[in-house]
């Protein structure tokens, strides 16, 4: 059986056996991706073309969707005898399912890493758990940037954002705990200016540089945390960064704790927080304007 792959960071790919597969139109395009941002979740027909046209589809719109998900089974099981029924894209009531393991689509390879980081964090195992979330998130690249302005691709794509978000700062409280105040203070620096109301960032980049004997660079990180939360949104800084400001003051001999600044672990019986790209799963769902549509597929 042919091996089946899928990018969706960076852009929608599909690989039959490493070689690339063609998978159409745009609009057809927009079909695979719906699928694979459920997650093996059926999506109906209703919230599929809500996803290519929005609230104007066209007359028919049911029938081309039709038509592009033949085309899809065509492109992604080219041996597949005529008439028999698809393996890879399956009708299941009023729609369809993609079906692929987490390790064959990269943003779902992606969340598996974050939460197997969590668990090896559990364990204590804090080097592997650090080295292999570095890895899974240097191959991080924006969700299907050819959709753009989509609502389903957007919605997806900001609650992702949020997952790596918090992913990377994990993973700097892992290296931070492993001792490398160093090598992170840089990294911390870029990215503080790129998301300037990110507390949890300034509370990082504080505590790197006091570990660091840099006290008063320490005390200017949270004075420009400061500045930009007045400035941008208003607000004054949160309880973190006003403990870690006293401490400082202090010389609080907690500062040098393994887990200063780090948020605590999630608890072992519950996942980690933002693992998985909970709003993809919308796409499995008919949204409510539309629930007195019942299209079903035909084939």
């Amino acid at each position: 059986m042919a091996r089946l792959a899928y990018t969706v960071l960076g852009g929608l790919g599909a690989q039959i056996d490493s070689e690339p597969a063609e998978l159409g139109t745009r609009k057809q395009r927009a079909i695979l991706a719906q699928l694979l941002l459920a997650e093996g979740n059926a999506v109906s027909v209703d919230r599929l073309i809500d996803g290519i046209w929005g609230a104007t589809p066209p007359d028919r719109a049911e029938v081309s969707v039709q038509a592009y998900v033949s085309g899809l089974r065509k492109a992604l099981e080219p041996g597949r005898r005529p008439r028999s029924p698809s393996t890879v894209l399956v009708t299941r009531g009023t729609g369809y399912v993609l079906i692929a393991g987490d390790a064959d689509v990269d943003v779902r390879a992606l969340n598996a890493a974050i939460a197997a980081a969590h668990e090896q964090q559990r364990r204590g195992d804090l080097e592997s758990a650090a080295s292999d979330l570095r890895a899974a998130l240097a191959g991080y690249r924006p969700l299907l940037p050819e959709f753009e302005g989509l609502t389903f691709r957007d919605e997806a794509a900001a609650h992702l954002e949020r997952t790596v978000g918090e992913a990377r700062e994990f993973s700097y409280e892992l290296r931070l705990t492993l001792g490398e105040h160093r090598a992170i203070v840089p990294e911390l620096e870029q990215a503080v200016r790129r998301a300037p109301l990110d507390e949890g960032l300034w509370v990082l980049l504080a505590t790197a540089r006091y570990r660091l004997g840099r006290q008063s660079e320490a005390l200017a990180a949270i004075a420009d945390a400061r500045r930009h939360l007045a400035d941008e949104i208003g607000v004054d800084p949160g309880p973190r960064l006003r403990e870690l400001e006293r401490d400082i003051l202090d010389h609080a001999p907690h500062l040098e704790s393994a887990h200063l600044g780090a948020r605590p672990p999630p608890p072992a019986s519950a996942a980690p927080p933002a693992t998985r790209v909970c709003a993809l799963r919308m796409a499995a769902r008919s949204p409510p304007h539309q629930q007195h549509r019942h299209r079903r597929p035909r084939h």
